[in-house]
């Protein structure tokens, strides 16, 4: 696909005919100021597989349109495709009528507004069909699109490609703020928050990296967090633009410094599968291999409560509600035979303020024992049977309340 729109940090994206009922299009009046031309570039046999009626000739223009941020959609951010007349229900109208097999609504393209990751999505019963290479699939349901690849949508008898701009980094730097102006015009009608895409814009890549984890196709846009023993990468799924927290665990170094690394590593896997509480953060998948374990979570926009102990400080009412979530969270586990063994602020993560939203987070330390012999967790927040204790010393779960107070005080 030729490189299209970068010299113009409006342009999300071109929308351009792949047959001759696409090229019908550019007579659908209201279609007239989405209108633009690119000349055709001379392809090869194998591009020419997509059901194109004709080979094109070099020099000859051809139809295509372009999704621009200073014209935006008339609802939510999403600008819709279909053969409805009215212009409330579809913003591009494809097809003078159904007869092509072009519903009133077909498909939608749109940003995911926590993660800014552009989306196409099906909106139509009788299917969307999208083609990255070899043969046509069925868009089941949304997925990420990316500027390394080329796309070609089928709609009944109708085939379009979608073509991203190849933006230099100054143009992709300056399309990013119109972005956040456009993103900003749409977010109370969303209620999404922009702490996420604040974030994301703060480690933006040209070319992010897709890694394929478990179930999960991921885009990882950087880390997050980094410890002794691994680190916490922010990772949009592909299908869905959805944000999530990658935890990755190196098991040689985990095992240089505890004997019962392996014990441990059983131990949050196990938890992966079976914690499941309001307000505690939730595993949604557990990738064992020989080096490295992955584990896939939920992300919290806010951070841990430590970047909130000095700054924007809670207020006392705050409290009380972090009290009774993080007490009902330490109590679930406490039920299913679980102690944490090391809550402290680092550990209880922020989902949102207003409504405050807490998560219990990070099992490294956990045990499934009743009677607990092994020194664990960190000092400043122990109860005094672990730091007095010798070495035949039981304790029980009740040092997870003394932790969770030290948290509160």
């Amino acid at each position: 696909m030729p490189a299209v729109g970068s010299e113009d940090a409006q342009v999300v994206l071109v929308i351009e005919a792949q047959n001759q009922l696409a090229e019908c299009i550019v007579d659908i009046p209201r279609n007239k100021s989405f209108l633009r031309n690119v000349p055709r570039k001379e392809m090869s046999t194998s591009e020419l597989n997509s059901g194109r009626d004709s080979t094109p000739a070099i020099g000859i223009e051809q139809s295509s349109w372009e999704l621009r941020l200073d014209k935006p959609p008339l609802r939510n951010g999403e600008w819709v495709f279909g053969s409805s007349e009215d212009p409330k229900i579809c913003d591009i109208q494809l097809a003078a009528d159904q007869r092509s097999g072009v519903s009133r609504r077909q498909f939608k393209i749109f940003h995911n507004f926590n993660s800014r990751m552009l989306l196409i999505g099906n909106l139509s019963r009788r299917g969307t069909y999208i083609r990255t290479r070899g043969e046509f699939d069925p868009l089941r349901a949304t997925m990420v699109v990316e500027p390394s690849q080329s796309y070609v949508i089928r709609a009944g008898a109708l085939q379009v490609a979608i073509i991203l701009p190849d933006r230099t980094k100054e143009m992709q730097l300056q399309h990013v703020k119109y972005l956040e102006r456009f993103m900003d015009t749409y977010r109370n009608q969303v209620q999404e928050s922009s702490a996420v895409s604040d974030l994301v814009k703060s480690m933006d890549k040209p070319t992010p990296a897709l890694v394929s984890k478990g179930n999960f196709d991921l885009v990882l846009k950087g880390d997050i967090g980094q410890g002794y023993f691994g680190l916490v990468q922010l990772g949009i799924q592909k299908t869905t633009g959805e944000v999530f927290a990658v935890k990755v665990i190196d098991k040689k170094k985990l095992r240089a410094h505890f004997d019962d690394a392996d014990k441990r590593l059983a131990n949050e896997k196990a938890l992966a599968v079976k914690v499941i509480h309001t307000n505690v953060v939730q595993f949604h998948q557990v990738i064992d291999e020989p080096n490295t374990m992955t584990i896939i979570m939920n992300f919290a926009k806010l951070g841990d409560l430590s970047k909130h102990m000095h700054s924007n400080r809670f207020l006392l009412q705050e409290i009380h509600v972090i009290a009774r979530q993080q007490c009902s969270a330490i109590a679930y586990l406490h039920d299913i035979g679980i102690t944490h063994r090391d809550i402290k602020p680092e550990n209880i993560l922020l989902e949102s303020r207003k409504p405050l939203v807490t998560k219990l987070a990070d099992f490294g330390e956990t045990s499934l024992s009743v009677e607990l012999r092994t020194y664990s967790g960190t000092e400043a927040y122990q109860a005094p049977e672990l730091e007095e204790k010798r070495e035949s010393d039981i304790y029980t779960n009740k040092v997870d309340v003394w932790s969770l107070g030290l948290v509160l005080v």
